[in-house]
């Protein structure tokens, strides 16, 4: 009897942690699936979506385009550089002149197809990522082939991004467009879309602050392929400010200077804009390099903010422009990848360093493998490419990889980037600073940050130097900075070990014993990391105005 009063307690102790089991899975899936939001464009991790991949026999009736540049794909033909992971498509639309290493024929995907726009937006909510800028080519929608292709393909996207709860806005390329049919092409066209086609409508169409997000790329460019005045630029802007949407631009990388890339004289085109995006893609070719290029990003979203405009800095994984450049010799992984560290150098930086008040993110892009900048599911190894090209694969730089490494990556980067922005620590122990973050004094002049190696650092925002620091650890990270309920700021290592602590400063001990609770730590704009009491009594200092820091710093550090 007592036997079977125990089995009957196991079984039912076992039914509730069944019952938890399943609870658990209930609330995880209903997280994993939580809609992106599409009333704001702030904190979103956009990406840009081209959706120009055909084939034969798909419907669009134009043959192969951007696989390849003749009736037939083979190496000697292919334009793209990086191959898909092709596991996962449920209807192929056209088989290769390429073979795998066991004689199987390569197949591709079309973008005219639902299926394969339905399975980009699964992988989107997969990872929680918030949706796409779909590329609207304004210079090819003369030919009534390719505006059938590019509605059909933004009517995808719209079932898509409903479907599987992301969001989408327009975004017009305008290269290689006539400059004298610009304007009214453009005219013409948005008023198809938002009045035939009502794309912005749709439940899963990007607004902000209420308005439809409508985004114009190539005005201001230096080169022939991109027309438009800044007469123009402020005409189709005004065009959509009067139609009710939020206008972001795509502008080239060195807009502030009004040269390399941009154009003189754009300077009021540009702020006329709703928010800016330029455009770093092929402006630096390895992670040490992007020093240079975040220091213009930086003040790039300074003027921004202090014209009240949005700023959306664009990270890219790397590139390669071997086939589609006709010079695989020398331009093939041209921009390696380096296994995510090209990307992760941005997102770090990015994380670390720019405000997120008035801030988004673009990625370019989710589809491109023309240029091998696609961020979706790849070939992992060599033997997943057709052994009869030449195509770039994910572990090409000897780092082994899956194939959704680099959503993976973005995923991770959008949860770091949806943090709440910190600018002080409570004695409440809420809040901590964590290893690889930081917080900005009140106006962004200097930064705090804790290290993954364990040195609290002061940065200048202006030129990212050091103001002060205290030194790095040889503990075990990760790190946390704390303010803990006694006033004392305390680093603890990845064992849970303090290796600083405020309280081994006598003038700490002595402060604090006159002081009341709660306390706070803030970075001021004057360059001053001070503790403050509820009275707002300093109890302890750092930065700016100390004297003789090195010996100040060796008498605090906790043996």
């Amino acid at each position: 009897m007592g036997i079977n009063r125990r089995a009957s307690s196991i079984h039912a102790a076992l039914r509730k942690k069944q019952a938890a089991l399943f609870l658990l899975l209930i609330l995880c899936q209903l997280v994993a699936s939580q809609p992106a939001d599409p009333s704001t464009l702030l904190g979103k991790v956009m990406f840009g979506y081209q959706g120009w991949f055909l084939t034969p026999n798909d419907g669009g009736n134009v043959g192969w385009r951007h696989w390849t540049g003749d009736e037939k794909f083979n190496n000697a033909t292919a334009t793209i550089d990086l191959w898909p992971d092709m596991s996962e498509y449920v209807e192929t639309e056209a088989t290769t002149g390429l073979h795998y290493a066991n004689g199987d024929q390569a197949k591709v995907f079309s973008s005219l197809h639902p299926s394969t726009v339905n399975k980009h937006f699964e992988w989107m909510q997969d990872y929680q990522l918030d949706g796409v800028f779909l590329q609207r080519f304004l210079g090819e929608l003369n030919d009534r082939r390719f505006f059938y292709i590019r509605n059909n393909v933004t009517l995808n996207v719209r079932a898509a991004a409903e479907t599987y709860g992301r969001t989408f806005s327009i975004m017009y390329d305008i290269s290689g467009v006539s400059a004298t049919s610009l304007v009214q092409s453009f005219k013409d066209d948005w008023n198809y879309l938002s009045q035939t086609l009502r794309v912005t409508q749709s439940s899963g169409y990007q607004l902000h602050a209420g308005r439809p997000v409508v985004a114009i790329w190539g005005f201001g460019f230096a080169d022939s392929n991109h027309p438009g005045t800044p007469a123009q630029a402020i005409e189709l802007i005004n065009f959509l400010h009067d139609a009710g949407c939020f206008v972001m631009g795509g502008i080239p990388f060195w807009w502030r200077d009004g040269n390399r890339d941009s154009r003189a004289g754009y300077m009021d085109a540009y702020l006329a804009f709703d928010a800016l995006s330029p455009w770093p893609v092929g402006r630096w070719s390895k992670p040490a390099d992007y020093e240079g290029p975040f220091k213009q990003m930086y003040d790039d979203e300074r003027l921004t903010f202090s014209n009240d405009k949005l700023y959306a800095p664009v990270l890219w994984p790397g590139g390669s422009n071997g086939h589609a450049s006709g010079d695989v010799a020398n331009n093939f992984n041209s921009i390696p990848r380096l296994g995510g560290q090209f990307f992760t150098k941005q997102t770090d930086e990015i994380v670390l360093r720019l405000r997120r008040s008035k801030t988004f993110i673009y990625i370019a892009m989710y589809d491109e493998m023309d240029e091998g900048t696609a961020m979706f599911k790849a070939a992992e190894t060599k033997g997943d490419t057709p052994s009869d090209g030449t195509f770039l694969y994910l572990d090409i730089d000897g780092i082994s990889l899956s194939s959704d490494h680099y959503l993976q990556l973005a995923s991770d980067f959008k949860k770091n980037f949806d943090q709440h922005v910190i600018d002080r620590l409570s004695s409440n122990g809420v809040m901590q600073l964590r290893s690889s973050s930081c917080f900005p004094s009140a106006s962004s002049v200097y930064r705090l940050c804790m290290q993954a190696d364990g040195n609290l650092v002061i940065y200048s925002q202006a030129d990212n130097s050091v103001l002060w620091a205290l030194g790095v650890s040889t503990h075990p990270d990760p790190f946390t900075l704390f303010m803990q309920g006694d006033g004392n700021v305390v680093i603890y290592d990845g064992q849970n070990e303090p290796i600083f602590a405020a309280s081994n400063d006598p003038v700490w001990a002595a402060k604090i014993a006159s002081s009341t609770p709660p306390y706070q730590l803030i970075l001021h704009d004057d360059g001053n990391l001070a503790a403050y009491d509820v009275n707002q009594q300093v109890v302890w200092m750092r930065g700016k105005d100390n004297e003789n820091l090195k010996k100040v710093l060796n008498s605090l550090r906790v043996e």
